[in-house]
This record gives structure tokens, sequence and C-alpha cells, in this order.
């Protein structure tokens, strides 16, 4: 029989990465708002970017939705990541895009498109609870010191309720009536691996209450003063993916300029110890801060650039490097940089001060200065997103194990997990990106040809085509974890029946004009360049297809062969 040529479908082989250890509450991001009035309604409303595929993160436009995001931004997924519920600070919405029930109003905006707060709410998953979830959120509005964050409240969601879609059994739960910092919420692990750590700050004061979230509910512990006093800004505040840092950075004014304040954190004790602080001379208008996977890179972001400090560093303030600066574009409006979130994909996703279709990235955020590879304006959303990121906590820490605090027997068993990329130049180079957690601290790879690797973040150079099985063994003393995946490197042959129509991509690599030759009915064919950004698309006839690839920039591409809504075959182009 004659062989065909079919190319394996690349996004379902990067889809093959389930493991009964997920902890995928962080996977799936709501962003966008709606614009009444507008003439191009396809433009604005909620933007779903989905990490399931952590090779290539996509977006999905809900219709449906009826959230507006501004600041306020905080949902959660299951631990295999279908979306649970999300909140704009004002309603919460279930997965059918209905509000929960009991969940309208959980707190009043008087400009109904959510609220203006940045990190204005988290939620967490509430221990030994299985499927309730504790939401801390902030009041925004005018009391009798001013205008600003003056309650902290909760809420607790069942998911059990109304038929699985959830239900608000607790509902705005008050904890505090104090002048606090403009939201700024954020939460890590306790030492034993299971309750969470909240710590709130009061406007301009170094005063710092501190909530536990155990079996028990939510408790308060006793108060800290540490410190010099936290300026009140627009900002964000952060725990180290550790659990080692806490850091806190407000932009006050263009000519006031930002403060920075970083901690160290004691995950079974709560406290926080070794202050320093900064004042930075940036005429910024808000910013925000984020900590490596690898906990010692601090990014800090204000509207008009971004810089990294060491906090492995004798001197962390004296290692502070600018490693990008705005570069003038627009969409319409200035994507400056604003807020920053650690995402599953082990990249960094920096949202724009104004609204705007972008993010920017940082792909290497574990390398020192330049190393870390910012790319503005590099990732294009569907519809506009305002001013917003999710707000969520490091869900994949353990407990330190053998601490004091160390008395639950959870032990930190390491979970096997990791990304790949293909060199830009050299389509058979594969970067392969280690995204592990539960402290790994050996590493062993098969690329499946026979070679292998110890290093963390390896890079294999395979000299023929095919589908490899690579596989990734993490090891601690408390065990290992292996994770196997298929790799598709360029074309293969088959004769096995029921796989994709024959497709024949030629030249390939290509410098100008591409010709695919196609054996199937009428199909859409789609381009898009390493980083999942859509280059090109058009109809497909059977027979030869020309495409005229000379205006594209040298590097790898992947491409799509669609009919009914479904990829039926994809592969990839270098183009030279």
């Amino acid at each position: 029989m004659k062989k065909r040529l079919c190319i394996y479908i690349y996004i379902g082989l990067s889809l093959i990465t389930t493991t009964t250890f997920a902890q995928k509450h962080d996977y799936i991001w709501y962003l966008g708002y709606d614009l009444l009035d507008d003439p191009d309604e396809s433009e604005y409303g909620t933007t779903a970017l989905d990490f399931s595929n952590i090779d290539h993160p996509t977006t999905t436009s809900l219709p449906f939705s009826k959230l507006d995001f501004t600041d306020t931004n905080a949902g959660i997924c299951d631990e295999d990541g279908n979306v649970l519920f999300y909140f704009n600070g004002q309603d919460i919405e279930d997965v059918s895009f209905a509000e929960m029930l009991n969940g309208s109003n959980i707190n009043d905006d008087p400009a109904n498109i959510g609220y203006d707060l940045p990190q204005g709410a988290i939620v967490l998953p509430w221990p030994e609870h299985p499927d309730h979830y504790v939401m801390f959120h902030n009041t925004l509005g005018i009391s009798w010191f001013g205008w600003g964050a003056y309650e902290l409240r909760y809420s607790v969601i069942d998911m059990n309720g109304n038929d699985g879609l959830g239900e608000v059994v607790q509902r705005r739960r008050f904890l505090l009536y104090e002048p606090l910092t403009f939201g700024q919420l954020t939460a890590t692990k306790h030492a034993n691996g299971r309750d969470w750590w909240l710590l709130v700050n009061t406007q301009d004061s170094n005063l710092y209450y501190r909530y536990l979230l155990d079996p028990s509910g939510v408790r308060r512990i006793e108060d800290q003063v540490i410190g010099e006093n936290v300026q009140t800004g627009l900002g964000q505040a952060v725990f180290s993916p550790d659990g080692r840092w806490h850091v806190r950075f407000n932009t006050i004014s263009p000519t006031l300029g930002c403060y920075l304040d970083i901690y160290e954190f004691d995950r079974c004790t709560g406290l926080l110890s070794n202050p320093i602080a900064q004042h930075l001379d940036i005429p910024a208008l808000a910013g925000g801060a984020a900590i490596s996977p690898n906990s010692r890179y601090l990014y800090i972001t204000t509207t008009p650039q971004i810089d990294q400090y060491d906090l492995y560093a004798p001197d962390i303030l004296a290692s502070r490097q600018t490693v990008a600066e705005y570069d003038g574009f627009g969409d319409p409006f200035a994507t400056i940089f604003y807020q920053i979130q650690l995402a599953p994909d082990g990249k960094m996703y920096v949202c724009a001060a104004n609204g705007s279709k972008y993010l920017h990235i940082i792909h290497q955020p574990d390398l020192p200065g330049l190393a870390c590879q910012v790319e503005q304006h590099g990732y294009q959303l569907p519809t506009y997103n305002a001013s917003s990121i999710p707000n969520f906590p490091n869900y994949r820490l353990g407990p330190i194990d053998g601490s004091p605090c160390d008395t639950l027997g959870i032990n930190n068993v390491p979970v096997a997990l990791f990304r790949y990329a293909a060199d830009t130049m050299d389509y058979r180079a594969v970067v392969f990106h280690d995204l592990s957690y539960y402290e790994p601290e050996e590493w062993l790879w098969d690329f499946g040809d026979g070679n292998g690797s110890t290093e963390r973040h390896p890079t294999h150079t395979y000299v023929q085509d095919g589908v490899y099985e690579v596989c990734l063994t993490v090891s601690n003393a408390n065990g290992e974890h292996t994770l196997c995946r298929p790799v598709l490197i360029g074309t293969v042959a088959t004769d096995e029946p029921g796989q994709a129509l024959a497709v024949r991509v030629f030249p390939n690599p290509v410098q100008d004009r591409m010709v695919l030759e196609w054996g199937g009915e009428t199909a859409r064919f789609t381009l898009s360049d390493a980083l999942g950004r859509l280059v090109m698309q058009g109809t497909l006839r059977k027979g030869n297809n020309a495409f005229d690839l000379g205006r594209l920039p040298a590097g790898l591409y992947v491409y799509a062969i669609v009919q009914g809504g479904k990829a039926v075959n994809a592969g990839k182009i270098v183009k030279q």
C-alpha cells in the first residue's frame, strides 16, 4: 500500500498533559469589558485565556458573559482546569455565564462596570472542605476617612449548590473596617502545606493584619507592626512562588514617584522580617509586581518601564536593572505597563494601563537582565482589555518539609510538567522548559531518540523528523514522578487508517512562495507564528494551493487546516 504523507495534529499532542496530581486552579483567565453603543461589538466583551495547552495558550471569546472587568479580577478553576466562577468586584458569574445564586451585588458599584480596585479580591480553596471556596474582597467607596478601600470581607461559595453551578452560602462576612491599602489582596500557603496566610496593610502605615484560613474558617492572628510606613498608591502586592518573600509596590503620582517595600516571610509563623524600602523617582501612573518561578527575580512594572531585582543579591536594591522601556505602541491607546501575573506556563503576562487588545510577555523570567526576554504587546487578544489581569496565588506550593510546622504528614512529592518549543531558526532544535512543582531536586530527561539530559531546561536537536515520546522524571527525597508526552518534529509518513487527510507542503523550509498540496475537500487554512499569533489565513481547495510568505520574517510557523470548525491537520513551516 502506498504510504500517505501525514502531519500529526500539533494541538492534539500538546494537550496530552493531564496527571492525577493536577492543581490547575489558575489555568483559565477571564479578561475584557463591554462597551455600550459600540459599532463593532466583536471587539468588546469577555475573553478566556486558556493555558490547558501549556505550550501555546489559546483564547476564546465568551459572547454570553456579562462580566466587565476593570482592575478587580478574581476567579478559580477546579483542580482539572475547568472554570468554576469569576468575580469582577461586583457580581459573581458561574460557568453558565449567569449570576451565581446569591452572587449578585456582592459589592455596590456606582459605575456598574466592575471595581476599579487592583487585586480587590482573591479566591482560595477552603482546606478540608471539598468544593468550597473562600473569596476575600475589599469594599471601595466613601467612608468617614474619605475615598478608598475601607472594608475587608469574605464570602463562601459551595460548588455543590444550584445543581453544580455553585451558590454563595456565606455572603459579605465582615472582617475589618479600616482605611486600607487599595486592594493588594494576596496569599500564600502555610508551612503545613494546607492552610493559607493573608496579609492586609492599612493606608500609609506599617501595620499588617494577619489572617489564617484553615479548616475551622478565617481566623485573625496577632497584628504586626514592622519597618517604615508603606505609602498607599496604585500598585500590587505579591508573595514569591516559594512563599519566602513578600513585596508591596505603590505608585503615588508622576511627580512623587513610586515606593517599593520588600520583606522576608516566615510561612510557619506568618511574620514579616528584614524590611527594606526604596523610593523610585519614576514618573509612573500605575504599576505592579511579580516574582519569577524560581523565586529569585522580582519584576516591577511602571507605566514607562519594567525593572528587575535580584532577591539573592547581597544588596537587593542595587541589583535593579531596566529590562524594558515602553516602545510607544498603541492600539489605539498606549499599551503602557501595568499589573503583572505569573502564569502556569512559567511566563509572566502584563496588562496595559489602558484599554488594549495586547498583553506583554516576559518569556524567561528565571533569567537575569535582558535574558528574561520581554516582548512588548506580544500576545493579542480578540477583545479589548481594560487594565485587568486575574489575581492568583501559587496554588502549587507544598509544606516546608522538616519545619516545626510540618505537622500534617504532607510531603513534597514532586509532579513533573514541562512545555516545549522549537527554535525559530531550526525546527529540529527543541527547547524544553521544566514547569514541575512540589520541590523537585533532580531532573532526568529521555528525548525518545536514545538521548537524555539531567539539566533542568535542556535544548535537544533531533537528527530526523518524527514523533518522539519525551519523558521527564523529577525526584526528591520523598519520591518521583514521570510525565511522558509525544513531541512532533517535522512530518512523518504512515499507512494507518483513520489518520489525517494527506497534505504536502513544499518547499519547506521556504523563502517566498509556498505550495500546499491538499487531498481533501474545501477547507480553511491558518498560519500562526511561534507565539500563536495569526499571521495568515485563506481557503484550501483540492490540489495545489500557493501562498506568498515573502513578507513574513524568518522563523518557525504552525499551520492548521480546519473543516467544520475542527482542525483536521496541522504542521510546521520554517521560513528562511
